[in-house]
């Protein structure tokens, strides 16, 4: 029931960002998502009692997708190079144990590609041309594979597809996540994205619905590392932000090179 009523509350509100938003609310809509994303990777990081600088992580995220915003590449070529050093140049100057110094050196930056950086990609979907339908396509898509995979494992699940990372999942939920994120890409081009070919959806649906289920598997993959449940408690019945998007992190990139490249 949380997780329904959290679907009701939130989509009108997405639905209307997305779609009668400008370029800057929408910048601002996810710069939120951003912050709060990196502020449950970092505390994660922490609570699993490793170092890592998370007064430096959470600003260099978002700085990332205010580059990637402002659309200028010398600024993201700087911003790549200037974080690398600050984060360098920081721990050099610190006292504690320096055997953790590539420790936390890597896990600060991996929070800010892994979050700031996959993030990011849904700022460069909505800047193209009727952005709003990448963003629809890529959360139909997404979200079909997800409640699809989740209620076929609810219902006819037995085979465990990685026990060891996800007790929860299953071949078959699997499976049937694959035909929803295929359902999902046909379904929108019926809707509200007509001039996506047949050829379109069968593809976009196969590739987004296997990466997608890869990015959750990675995220559960994080999870256990550190040692818990959920990334966050944000979202009633779902968890975190990052509970929420990592189908979307890995699913995003590849939309918005496909429509650049093979479209």
């Amino acid at each position: 029931m949380k997780r329904i009523l959290s679907a009701v509350v939130f989509l009108p509100f997405f639905f209307v960002i997305v779609y009668y938003g400008s370029p800057r609310a929408f910048f601002i809509f996810l710069s939120i998502a951003v912050l709060i994303g990196l502020i449950e990777f970092y505390s994660m990081i922490e609570n699993s009692g490793r170092e890592c600088y998370k007064f430096l992580g959470v600003p260099l995220g978002w700085l990332l997708v205010l580059t990637i915003y402002i659309e200028k590449n010398h600024f993201t070529i700087l911003f790549f190079t200037f974080t690398i050093l600050l984060i360098l140049i920081y721990r050099l100057f610190q006292k504690e144990d320096f055997t953790k110094a590539i420790e936390g050196i890597s896990h600060t930056l991996f929070g800010v590609f892994y979050v700031g950086l996959l993030m990011s990609y849904l700022l460069l979907l909505r800047n193209l041309q009727e952005g709003y339908k990448y963003i629809f396509l890529l959360f139909l898509i997404t979200w079909m594979g997800d409640t699809v995979a989740y209620y076929t494992g609810m219902s006819i699940g037995n085979k465990k597809l990685y026990p060891k990372i996800s007790g929860n999942k299953t071949i078959e939920g699997s499976l049937g996540g694959l035909i929803g994120s295929i359902g999902g890409a046909f379904i929108a081009k019926l809707w509200f994205f007509s001039n996506l070919r047949l050829l379109d959806c069968l593809v976009l649906g196969i590739l987004l619905g296997v990466f997608g289920q890869l990015g959750d598997l990675c995220e559960s993959l994080l999870k256990r590392s550190s040692a818990i449940k959920d990334s966050g408690k944000i979202i009633p019945g779902h968890g975190g932000i990052l509970d929420r998007v990592d189908s979307i992190l890995f699913s995003a990139p590849l939309l918005y090179y496909y429509f650049i490249f093979l479209w």
